[in-house]
């Protein structure tokens, strides 16, 4: 069957203008997600406050809910930056929707801040009772699942790291800003490993579903970015190539 050249670039402005509608949807719901998500720690965090200030003596339950609704924000906004990012680097999406680079960086920062909230919950808890220095070596809490606490405070690293990327790159070079970039995997991968093995909230059927979906989701795009060679918008003039 023989295509005119209107028909062509028709069928392309359809699909580029269904691309860009759903980036544009993409962006109420991410939106939808951090409000909803720092509603939900901000009262987890008055909860246990509350009753710590009518028993101090249950100060570990004050911790306890602040760490476990932040990390999985935190999770929650790495994951949904990471299918970003992968989106953003295949060049798959029409140039009007490049500008989901800016939310993959804002849903990165947003997802630090919650894991910063993360990290001084667990200080603060008096079940697992960690010293300030345990905090930032890895495998050195013995109190309580060392291996699956060392998966978080790498991927913390890692996570500092390639957000300070985001400002350094035009001193650092595209190429090697690139090579640093392709760590988002890892520290996709070790997040994921933390999640599953030291939290509590893997018992329910829900949080594992969570999970399984973000795991998948990310191992599919990793896949066809890899192998299948999906056909890639030509990069516009004074576009990073980022491979």
């Amino acid at each position: 069957m023989a295509y005119n050249r209107e028909s062509l670039t028709s069928h392309h402005v359809t699909s580029a203008s269904m691309l860009w509608g759903l980036t544009q949807i993409g962006y109420v719901l991410l939106s939808l997600v951090i409000g909803v998500a720092l509603a939900w720690v901000i009262r987890s965090t008055a909860t246990g406050l509350h009753l710590y200030l009518q028993d101090p003596g249950v100060a570990q339950k004050a911790s306890w809910y602040t760490m476990r609704a932040a990390g999985l924000t935190s999770y929650t906004l790495l994951w949904l930056s990471t299918l970003m990012g992968l989106l953003v680097s295949a060049r798959w999406l029409p140039k009007r929707a490049r500008t989901l680079v800016s939310w993959h960086e804002f849903a990165s920062l947003v997802s630090l801040v919650f894991l910063s909230w993360h990290v001084i919950a667990l200080y603060l808890d008096t079940y697992i009772s960690v010293a300030w220095w345990q905090v930032w070596v890895p495998f050195s809490v013995g109190s309580y699942r060392p291996v699956a606490v060392a998966w978080g405070q790498i991927s913390t690293y890692l996570m500092v790291a390639i957000i300070v990327s985001f400002y350094i790159r035009r001193y650092i070079g595209a190429k090697r800003w690139r090579q640093l970039h392709y760590m988002t995997l890892a520290l996709f991968g070790l997040a994921f490993l933390h999640a599953v093995t030291a939290g509590s909230d893997v018992a329910y059927t829900a949080i594992r579903l969570f999970y399984a979906i973000s795991g998948v989701s990310i191992l599919t795009l990793v896949y066809i970015r890899i192998f299948r060679h999906l056909p890639r918008r030509a990069p516009q003039k004074g576009e990073i190539n980022r491979g």
